[in-house]
C-alpha cells in the first residue's frame, strides 16, 4: 500500500522488499489526508524523491531514538534518501514528512497507557512527597534525573489537564470567589452622612479643630449630647462638621493571590521552556501543551490579577493554599514541582515514557508501584520507614535504583544489582549472588536473607495467553544465580487470571521452595494472585 505526501515529495508504503514508484507516477498514487494505522510489529519505507525536503528530525534522527537499544530505532537510513521505519512497542499518533500516523500496539491499547502514564504519576507523586513527611531518604545526589523537565512536564499535563479540577475549573474556583480581606480605611464625611461614630473618629475630631464649627447661642444642637460634652470639655459651644468615619473594603491584595499570580507566570515559562523541544513522534504532547499554554494566558489576564501585587515570600503555612478549593490544588502542584527537582534521579527516565511512548518501560515502572501497592495492602498500609536511592556506580552511565525499607526486615527494591561482586552496602546481607553475571531485577521484595523476585515483562504468547517461555527461563536463571530466592515470577500483560495453586511452592510445608511462574497483570484488571503471592512470601 501507498501513501503520498505532495509537500515533502514522499512515499511511505509497506513492503517486504520495497519498490517504489518512478517520479512521473507519483500524481497516481493516493494522498495521505486521512489518518495511516500502523501495527507495532510491521515495517513500512520512506522515500523522499527531494533530498532538501527531508525533515530535520530525520536528519537529526539521535535527539528521537532510545540511547541504548539501537535494535529499538523508528527510523533507521538506508540511503541518502530513504528511510525503514518500525516503531517496535511505540503506540499512540505521529506526525512526519505530512503523514499522519496511528500506531496499533497489539499487547495494550493507547486507553491503557495513558491509564498506566496516570497511575504512574499519582505513584511517583506520593513517593515523592514522602519525602517531606518522617520518611528518610538518602542515595545519590550527583545527578538530578536524566531530565527533569520531562519529569515536571508530566506533572503539570497531568495535574492540570487530566485531572479533576482541572486548570479550567481550577480557574473559575479561584476567580469566582477569591481569597480576600476587609481593609479598614478612614474616610473624612460630612457628619450629618455618618453612618457610624467610634472612639477613633472622636479622637480624630478633637486633634483636629477644623472639624469643629462653633454654635450660636440658643442654637438646637447646643442641647445635644456631643455639644453638652465638647462644652464640658472645652468650655465652648462646639458641634463637628466631619467626622472621619471607618470604611470596610474587599482587598485582594492577599500573600495566597500573591502566590497564585506568581506560579501562573512560573507554569507558563516551564511550559514555554519545553516548546522549544520540537516532537514528531508524540504530537498530542504539543498539543496539550499549546492548550495549557492558551488556558494559562486567559488565566492570567482576569482582571483579578491588576490588583494583587508581586509576591515577596511563600506562604507556605496558610490554611488557605492548603484546604481551600483550586488554591490547594496550585500549590500541591508547586510543591510537587520544587521536590521532583531536589528528588529526581535517574531510576526512572521520564523522556522515554513522554517522548518515545517507550510502552515496556512505562509497564516496568507500572508493575513496580502495583508490587509496592500491593505489599501495603498486605502490611495492612504500613509505609516505608525509609527510602533510598542508590547508585549502580560500575555503570559507565548512572543509573539508579531504589530500596523501600518497610521495617521487620523487609524491603523492596527496584532495579538492584545481584551481581557476586555487588558489595551491597546499602542492602541487608545475602543479596548477593553467586554469579558475577549482570543479574539486575527488576522488582525484588526481601525478608531477611529471603527473595521475592518479579520481573516486568512485556512480551506474551498469543496463542496461550500466557507469558512466553523464554521469559520464564529467565526466571529459573534468578533463581539458580541469586542466593536465597524463595520464588521468581514473570509479571506479563496477559487477561488470564493464574491459579497459584499450579505453582509448587505454594501449599508445601517448606516455604524455601523456589518457585518459578508467571502473573498477568494489566490495568483495569487486577489480579488478587499478586496480593495473595506476596502474603504467602511475606508470612
Amino acid at each position: 500500500m501507498h501513501y503520498y505526501s505532495p509537500n515533502y515529495k514522499a512515499v511511505l508504503l509497506s513492503a517486504e522488499i520495497p519498490e517504489f514508484p518512478e517520479m512521473e507516477d507519483l500524481g497516481n498514487i493516493e494522498q495521505s489526508s486521512d489518518l495511516i494505522e500502523i501495527n507495532e510489529l510491521e515495517t513500512w519505507y520512506l522515500k523522499f524523491y527531494d533530498k532538501n525536503k527531508i525533515p530535520l528530525e530525520l536528519e537529526h534522527q539521535k535527539d528521537y531514538l532510545q540511547e541504548k537499544d539501537k535494535l529499538n530505532k523508528f527510523f533507521e537510513r538506508l540511503s541518502d534518501n530513504v528511510f525503514r521505519i518500525n516503531f517496535k512497542n511505540y503506540v499512540g499518533l505521529s506526525r512526519f514528512a505530512g503523514f499522519q500516523i496511528r500506531v496499533i500496539n497489539t499487547k495494550i491499547s493507547e486507553d491503557q497507557f495513558d491509564a498506566m502514564l496516570h497511575e504512574l504519576c499519582d505513584e511517583y507523586a506520593n513517593l515523592i512527597f514522602s519525602f517531606q513527611q518522617t520518611v528518610g531518604s538518602s542515595g545519590c545526589k550527583e545527578k538530578s534525573g536524566n531530565d527533569p523537565l520531562y519529569l515536571q512536564i508530566l506533572f503539570i499535563k497531568h495535574f492540570l489537564l487530566n485531572s479533576s479540577p482541572n486548570l479550567q475549573h481550577i480557574a473559575e474556583l479561584i476567580c469566582r470567589n477569591p481569597h480576600h480581606r476587609l481593609q479598614a480605611i478612614r474616610q473624612t464625611t460630612p457628619v450629618e452622612l455618618a453612618r457610624q461614630i467610634d472612639l477613633t473618629s472622636i479622637v480624630t475630631l478633637f486633634s483636629n479643630s477644623s472639624a469643629l464649627a462653633e454654635l450660636r447661642p440658643g442654637h438646637s444642637l447646643e442641647n445635644s449630647s456631643i455639644a453638652r460634652r465638647t462644652a464640658a470639655l472645652s468650655g465652648r459651644h462646639l458641634f463637628p462638621i466631619e467626622l472621619a468615619e471607618c470604611h470596610r473594603r474587599v482587598d485582594h491584595d492577599t500573600p495566597e493571590n500573591r502566590f497564585i499570580k506568581f506560579f501562573i507566570g512560573d507554569l507558563l515559562s516551564r511550559l514555554r521552556q519545553f516548546n522549544v523541544k520540537k516532537s514528531f513522534l508524540n504530537p498530542e504532547l504539543q498539543d496539550d501543551l499549546k492548550m495549557l499554554v492558551q488556558e494559562l494566558e486567559h488565566f492570567s489576564q482576569n482582571p483579578l490579577w491588576q490588583t494583587v501585587g508581586n509576591l515577596q515570600h511563600i506562604p507556605s503555612h496558610s490554611m488557605v493554599l492548603q484546604k481551600r478549593d483550586g488554591y490547594s490544588h496550585l500549590f500541591k502542584l508547586y510543591s510537587l514541582l520544587q521536590l521532583a527537582t531536589r528528588y529526581t534521579c535517574s531510576a526512572f527516565r521520564f523522556d522515554r515514557l513522554i517522548e518515545l511512548k517507550d510502552v515496556p518501560k512505562l509497564y516496568e515502572y507500572w508493575c513496580f508501584f502495583q508490587v509496592k501497592r500491593a505489599i501495603e495492602r498486605v502490611l495492612s498500609q504500613r509505609q516505608p520507614k525509609t527510602i533510598t536511592w542508590f547508585n549502580h556506580q560500575e555503570e559507565t552511565v548512572l543509573e539508579a535504583g531504589l530500596w523501600l525499607d518497610y521495617g521487620d526486615n523487609i524491603g523492596l527494591y527496584y532495579d538492584k544489582d545481584c551481581r557476586g561482586s555487588d558489595p551491597g552496602q546499602l542492602a541487608p546481607d545475602g543479596l548477593s549472588g553467586y554469579s558475577s553475571l549482570k543479574l539486575r531485577p527488576d522488582i525484588m521484595i526481601c525478608q531477611g536473607s529471603r527473595k521475592l523476585i518479579l520481573d516486568a515483562k512485556y512480551k506474551i504468547d498469543k496463542n496461550k495467553d500466557d507469558a512466553k517461555s523464554d521469559d520464564l527461563i529467565k526466571m529459573h536463571a534468578y533463581r539458580d544465580a541469586i542466593n536465597n530466592v524463595w520464588g521468581a515470577y514473570a509479571l506479563y500483560p496477559g487477561q488470564k487470571a493464574d491459579k497459584l495453586e499450579k505453582y509448587p511452592c505454594f501449599g508445601e510445608a517448606d516455604t524455601s521452595y523456589k518457585g518459578i511462574g508467571a502473573i498477568a497483570l494489566t490495568p483495569g484488571n487486577y489480579q488478587q494472585e499478586l496480593d495473595t503471592l506476596i502474603q504467602v512470601f511475606l508470612s
